[in-house]
Protein backbone atom coordinates (compact mmCIF):
# COMPACT_ATOMS: atom_id res chain seq x y z
CA UNK A 1 0.00 0.00 0.00
CA UNK A 2 1.78 3.60 -0.82
CA UNK A 3 2.46 6.21 1.72
CA UNK A 4 -0.03 8.84 1.39
CA UNK A 5 1.78 12.24 0.37
CA UNK A 6 0.51 15.84 0.04
CA UNK A 7 0.68 15.70 -3.36
CA UNK A 8 -2.20 12.73 -3.12
CA UNK A 9 -4.07 14.83 -1.20
CA UNK A 10 -3.32 18.29 -2.90
CA UNK A 11 -4.90 17.06 -6.08
CA UNK A 12 -7.81 14.97 -4.60
CA UNK A 13 -9.50 17.51 -2.34
CA UNK A 14 -9.93 20.21 -4.25
CA UNK A 15 -12.07 17.55 -6.64
CA UNK A 16 -14.17 16.58 -3.71
CA UNK A 17 -15.45 19.17 -1.49
CA UNK A 18 -18.32 21.17 0.17
CA UNK A 19 -17.95 24.77 1.12
CA UNK A 20 -19.25 25.81 4.39
CA UNK A 21 -19.75 29.16 6.36
CA UNK A 22 -19.12 29.30 9.76
CA UNK A 23 -20.02 31.97 12.25
CA UNK A 24 -18.46 32.36 15.72
CA UNK A 25 -16.83 34.54 18.31
CA UNK A 26 -13.59 36.03 16.96
CA UNK A 27 -10.87 34.79 19.54
CA UNK A 28 -9.62 38.31 19.20
CA UNK A 29 -12.48 39.44 21.16
CA UNK A 30 -13.82 41.86 17.79
CA UNK A 31 -17.29 40.72 17.77
CA UNK A 32 -18.53 37.90 15.43
CA UNK A 33 -16.81 37.06 11.77
CA UNK A 34 -18.16 34.87 9.14
CA UNK A 35 -15.69 32.97 6.76
CA UNK A 36 -16.18 30.18 3.99
CA UNK A 37 -14.14 27.22 4.73
CA UNK A 38 -13.59 24.37 2.24
CA UNK A 39 -14.61 20.98 4.02
CA UNK A 40 -13.12 17.44 2.28
CA UNK A 41 -16.34 15.20 1.11
CA UNK A 42 -16.77 11.95 2.72
CA UNK A 43 -15.00 9.47 0.22
CA UNK A 44 -11.59 11.48 0.72
CA UNK A 45 -12.40 12.60 4.58
CA UNK A 46 -12.67 8.66 4.63
CA UNK A 47 -9.81 7.32 2.61
CA UNK A 48 -7.43 9.87 4.35
CA UNK A 49 -8.72 8.74 7.52
CA UNK A 50 -8.08 4.59 7.25
CA UNK A 51 -4.81 5.55 5.78
CA UNK A 52 -4.38 7.60 8.86
CA UNK A 53 -5.52 4.51 11.05
CA UNK A 54 -2.41 2.65 8.89
CA UNK A 55 0.04 4.82 9.18
CA UNK A 56 -0.14 5.80 13.21
CA UNK A 57 -3.21 3.51 14.35
CA UNK A 58 -5.02 6.01 16.70
CA UNK A 59 -8.08 4.33 17.94
CA UNK A 60 -9.60 8.03 16.95
CA UNK A 61 -8.89 7.62 13.75
CA UNK A 62 -10.99 4.11 13.67
CA UNK A 63 -14.14 6.03 15.33
CA UNK A 64 -13.91 8.84 12.78
CA UNK A 65 -14.21 6.51 10.22
CA UNK A 66 -17.24 4.11 11.74
CA UNK A 67 -19.07 7.16 13.06
CA UNK A 68 -18.96 9.22 9.48
CA UNK A 69 -20.34 6.52 7.81
CA UNK A 70 -22.91 5.36 10.47
CA UNK A 71 -24.39 9.17 10.29
CA UNK A 72 -24.06 10.08 6.54
CA UNK A 73 -26.61 10.43 4.63
CA UNK A 74 -30.17 12.21 5.07
CA UNK A 75 -30.32 14.29 8.38
CA UNK A 76 -33.67 12.57 9.44
CA UNK A 77 -32.31 8.85 8.15
CA UNK A 78 -28.71 8.18 8.10
CA UNK A 79 -27.87 4.75 7.21
CA UNK A 80 -24.88 3.09 6.39
CA UNK A 81 -25.97 1.68 3.07
CA UNK A 82 -26.90 5.15 2.19
CA UNK A 83 -23.46 6.39 2.71
CA UNK A 84 -22.25 3.70 0.52
CA UNK A 85 -24.31 4.89 -2.30
CA UNK A 86 -23.14 8.75 -1.72
CA UNK A 87 -19.74 7.77 -1.51
CA UNK A 88 -20.19 6.17 -5.24
CA UNK A 89 -21.02 9.55 -6.41
CA UNK A 90 -17.95 11.13 -5.62
CA UNK A 91 -15.79 12.79 -8.63
CA UNK A 92 -13.08 10.56 -7.17
CA UNK A 93 -14.40 7.38 -6.52
CA UNK A 94 -12.66 5.72 -9.10
CA UNK A 95 -8.99 7.54 -8.32
CA UNK A 96 -6.48 4.78 -7.68
CA UNK A 97 -5.73 6.16 -4.18
CA UNK A 98 -9.34 5.91 -3.28
CA UNK A 99 -9.82 2.61 -4.42
CA UNK A 100 -6.96 1.46 -2.48
CA UNK A 101 -8.02 3.42 0.28
CA UNK A 102 -11.44 1.45 0.09
CA UNK A 103 -9.92 -1.88 0.23
CA UNK A 104 -7.81 -0.92 2.42
CA UNK A 105 -10.72 -0.15 4.37
CA UNK A 106 -12.23 -3.58 3.35
CA UNK A 107 -9.09 -5.73 4.66
CA UNK A 108 -9.31 -3.59 8.11
CA UNK A 109 -12.61 -3.58 9.30
CA UNK A 110 -13.87 -7.31 7.17
CA UNK A 111 -13.99 -9.24 10.46
CA UNK A 112 -14.34 -8.45 14.44
CA UNK A 113 -11.06 -9.85 15.67
CA UNK A 114 -9.01 -7.00 13.51
CA UNK A 115 -7.21 -4.13 14.53
CA UNK A 116 -10.03 -1.68 12.81
CA UNK A 117 -12.94 -2.84 14.98
CA UNK A 118 -10.97 -3.32 17.90
CA UNK A 119 -9.37 0.35 17.76
CA UNK A 120 -12.71 1.75 17.28
CA UNK A 121 -13.95 -0.83 20.66
CA UNK A 122 -11.02 0.80 22.49
CA UNK A 123 -11.75 4.12 21.71
CA UNK A 124 -15.22 4.25 22.74
CA UNK A 125 -13.52 2.84 25.91
CA UNK A 126 -16.56 1.11 27.49
CA UNK A 127 -16.41 -2.28 29.91
CA UNK A 128 -14.79 -5.80 28.59
CA UNK A 129 -18.20 -7.06 28.31
CA UNK A 130 -19.38 -4.29 25.81
CA UNK A 131 -15.97 -5.12 23.04
CA UNK A 132 -17.30 -8.00 21.31
CA UNK A 133 -20.83 -5.89 20.64
CA UNK A 134 -18.62 -2.75 19.86
CA UNK A 135 -16.28 -4.70 17.58
CA UNK A 136 -19.23 -6.25 15.63
CA UNK A 137 -21.09 -3.11 15.49
CA UNK A 138 -18.17 -1.43 13.50
CA UNK A 139 -18.20 -4.45 10.78
CA UNK A 140 -21.50 -4.56 10.22
CA UNK A 141 -21.68 -0.97 9.83
CA UNK A 142 -18.27 -0.83 7.44
CA UNK A 143 -20.05 -4.02 5.85
CA UNK A 144 -23.41 -2.63 5.01
CA UNK A 145 -20.97 0.69 3.57
CA UNK A 146 -19.14 -1.25 1.36
CA UNK A 147 -22.15 -3.29 0.21
CA UNK A 148 -23.88 -0.51 -1.01
CA UNK A 149 -20.70 0.70 -2.61
CA UNK A 150 -19.63 -1.80 -4.46
CA UNK A 151 -22.92 -2.01 -6.96
CA UNK A 152 -23.31 1.47 -6.98
CA UNK A 153 -19.69 2.21 -8.37
CA UNK A 154 -20.43 -0.81 -10.71
CA UNK A 155 -23.70 0.98 -12.01
CA UNK A 156 -21.59 4.77 -12.19
CA UNK A 157 -19.20 2.94 -14.93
Amino acid sequence: HRHIDRQTTANLLPLDHRVVEVTAERLDGQGVSTVSVRVAGPLPFVALKINALQLRHLTKDAYDIVYTLDNLGPADSPHPSEAGRLLAQSPIARDPFIVESIELLRARFAEPHLDGPGAYAQFLGVGPSDDARLRNEAVAIIGEVLAALDPALEGHE
